[in-house]
């Protein structure tokens, strides 16, 4: 019997190309605690048998959540896949879930009651957790810093969050029109936007979802990442903490570049001591400096051997 006195939880599952990892994602939330679930899923116009592999589980999707709807369309890309998934939505709280990720069995109970708990300025919830690979076995885990943070932790990217732990206020997400689709990705892009105004994320540190990593996410994903970070800092150009948010981006980016091309890593550095002299002491700094070097030594003594 459903719980109907605990708020709705809307899930949206955008996928694409997914049909190895779909059913365990979509099994995770059917084996939830919590009752009070809504599902959507969004075929962003895949071209495997995602679509065939969906209508093995509808009919227990059905049985299983408040409501089940299963969308399938051309492809449109994440960002509006995920503002299409907030236009159907019924629920209370909104969770978006990756295609290759799953979920614990207590996050939602864990993250409804992470908010509700929390004051009317936290707008979202963030929890711990555990990386897997393409096979679900267990690679490591993303720590976390339990805590409550604002606008100006999360533009110097001193925040955690994790997305598949996530939790949102739907009327909060409304509020500020949803997701920016002129932005290849969301997560950073709508905290900050959620925040802007003096709102906070609240973050735990108990594991509640799995994350998945393998090739199809990994090294392509990096410049898009980049490119991502610097198209969403463009956005606030005019905030003191420009400069500084910028020139942490790209000493990250100096760390993330700099085992494939240390010179690329170089130019990174320096652009981010341009923007802001002062982040030659950050942390990010240092380590893309340190990470830089020892590509470059490398370098070097690999061509002295051959």
């Amino acid at each position: 019997m459903r719980d109907s006195s605990k708020p709705l939880v809307t899930y949206v599952v955008p996928t694409y190309n997914h049909s190895r990892f779909i059913i365990e994602a979509i099994e995770s939330i059917i084996a939830q605690t919590y009752e009070n679930i809504e599902l959507i899923v969004i075929n962003d116009g895949s071209t495997d048998d995602t679509v065939e592999t969906i209508s093995n589980i509808t009919k227990k999707c059905s049985e299983r959540f408040v409501r089940f709807n299963f969308i399938s369309r051309h492809n449109k890309g994440l960002v509006p896949s995920l503002n299409e998934g907030l236009k159907w939505s019924n629920g209370e709280f909104f969770c978006m879930l990756a295609s290759d990720d799953k979920l614990l069995p207590s996050k939602t109970k864990i993250m409804v009651d992470l908010i509700l708990n929390s004051g009317p300025e936290v707008v979202a919830g963030f929890a711990g957790m555990k990386i897997i690979d393409a096979d679900s076995n267990y690679v490591g885990k993303h720590n976390t810093r339990a805590g409550t943070y604002g606008f100006d932790d999360l533009i110097l990217k001193k925040a955690p969050y994790s997305a598949p732990t996530q939790i949102i206020r739907i009327d909060e997400l409304r509020l500020i029109g949803g997701y920016d689709e002129n932005l290849l990705f969301e997560d950073w892009a709508i905290l900050l936007a959620l925040t802007k105004n003096g709102k906070k994320i609240q973050v735990i540190d108990e594991v509640v979802s799995l994350y998945r990593r393998h090739s199809s996410n990994i090294s392509k994903q990096i410049i898009n990442n980049h490119s991502y970070r610097m198209q969403v800092l463009n956005n606030y150009k005019d905030h003191k903490l420009y400069p500084r948010a910028s020139a942490r981006v790209l000493a990250g980016h100096a760390s993330e570049i700099a085992g494939t091309n240390y010179k690329d890593a170089l130019v990174s550095l320096g652009l981010a001591l341009k923007k802001y002299k002062p982040i030659i002491s950050d942390k990010k700094f240092i380590r893309g400096t340190a990470d830089m070097l020892k590509s470059f030594i490398k370098t070097k003594f690999a061509k002295i051997d051959k």
